[in-house]
């Protein structure tokens, strides 16, 4: 797979209570602690990466007793959705949480290089976001985001830390309990032995799995855009995207929408709001972690992709 953070300086205090390690963006070229537990974050120099290479919902009941610190960063406030196209939240924070890098390296969504042209859309798109990380998925942290981004990805040969059983409870409780998952998995050989397991940890809460690599690049095709809104709407229909050495999705729910289809199997899954319980929220599964990635220009590919994504979320 290849490569997977023009950060902007925090204005502002969260408000909300979160105990443990405080993020604060800085654009020093720097990166450096204090005391008191908070630590001052900015983004080195991109480093692109080279390739390496439909049943019912389960019912689970769960009972997490799991408080980890997390980390929350502001961004500044910006005119927002300058042609009202997306859907806003007024008067109300948008909350994204992700792994902080200790979990997921520069594939964190929140505080990795990977994704700085995607945060960066957020802050231009949407008002009041603001980003909290955590090396762990307790409930805690969960309860106190609105959407939750992760891949399986750490670096360009390594993959982050597979969930664990308590972990992939607490997602699948997150979504039920009206909670919004965008997760990215990959191909099933970039990071060593244990990369399916990564891979099929991320997404297994939602009866999916993920197997094969497929070398190089790879246009994918939307199989429908018609009634989600994934793949339609104020940018017009989307109807292929870019794929870099993903895996394909072989197992998918009933419940679930398969929108498009690689050379492996699946690409792109959505599960839609109501669907797992009457008040659960929205899932999406790429099969691909480099998709709105920096990397070799994914971004500015898959932009209206995300960005459509993201505001099914809210």
């Amino acid at each position: 797979m290849s490569n997977k953070a023009a950060w902007i300086t925090a204005i502002g205090t969260a408000a909300m209570a979160i105990t443990g390690t405080i993020a604060i963006l800085n654009t020093s070229p720097t990166k450096e602690s204090s005391e008191n537990n908070i630590t001052i974050i900015n983004s080195p120099s991109i480093d692109l990466r080279t390739p390496n290479t439909k049943k019912d919902p389960p019912s689970i009941d769960i009972n997490i007793e799991t408080a980890e610190p997390a980390k929350i960063k502001e961004m500044p406030e910006k005119a927002h959705n300058p042609n009202n196209s997306l859907p806003t939240l007024e008067g109300k924070n948008i909350i994204v949480g992700g792994f902080d890098v200790l979990r997921s390296g520069e594939y964190s969504f929140t505080d990795g290089q990977a994704f700085d042209k995607a945060r960066l859309s957020l802050v231009e798109n949407f008002s009041n976001i603001l980003f909290m990380s955590s090396n762990t998925l307790g409930r805690e942290f969960l309860n106190g985001i609105d959407i939750l981004i992760l891949t399986s990805a750490k670096a360009n040969t390594s993959h982050s830390t597979p969930l664990i059983t308590k972990e992939i409870e607490s997602l699948y409780s997150f979504v039920r309990e009206g909670g919004c998952a965008i997760l990215m998995a990959d191909n099933d050989s970039f990071g060593g032995n244990e990369t399916p397991r990564a891979n099929n940890n991320l997404i297994s809460a939602f009866n999916m799995n993920i197997v094969g690599t497929k070398f190089g690049k790879e246009m994918v095709n939307v199989t429908t855009n018609i009634n989600n809104p994934i793949t339609s709407g104020s940018f017009g229909n989307i109807v292929s995207f870019s794929q870099n050495y993903p895996g394909g999705i072989r197992k998918t729910p009933s419940y679930a929408s398969n929108l498009a289809t690689n050379s492996l199997g699946t690409a792109l899954v959505y599960i839609e709001k109501g669907i797992i319980s009457p008040k659960s929220g929205p899932v999406t599964v790429y099969s691909d972690a480099n998709t709105f990635s920096n990397s070799a220009g994914f971004f500015n590919e898959n932009k209206n992709l995300f960005l459509y994504t993201v505001s099914s979320c809210l």
